[in-house]
């Protein structure tokens, strides 16, 4: 009964873990690099407003044109795919067609 107290104690603060990051050890989450005491705490660097990144062009011109180049390519396969089993039927009726002319005029 103890193991499985144990046991069940352990895979609890293992999935505590993997949900709540926090929970790790503080050695996971520091840099590799050697911190010195005239260096400010990493929760202050953050804390400064930092200006956004600006976005190069081709990133602009997918968010600007991205969706109606993707919804003229839907339209155009779509289209395609309609002609393509539209020409089948409309073959497969002329050939009953045929088939029941050469029919008939045996």
């Amino acid at each position: 009964m103890r193991r499985l107290d144990q046991i069940l104690i352990a895979t609890s603060r293992a999935r505590r873990s993997v949900r709540y990051p926090d929970y790790y050890s503080r050695e996971v989450h520091l840099s590799p690099r050697r911190r010195y005491t005239s260096e400010a705490p990493s929760s202050q660097q953050k804390s400064t407003p930092t200006e956004p990144k600006p976005l190069s062009p081709h990133v602009a011109f997918y968010i600007s044109f991205g969706k109606p180049i993707a919804s003229v390519l839907a339209i155009t396969a779509a289209t395609y795919v309609g002609l393509y089993f539209l020409k089948g039927k409309l073959q497969e009726a002329e050939d009953n067609i045929e088939g029941v002319s050469k029919g008939t005029s045996l």
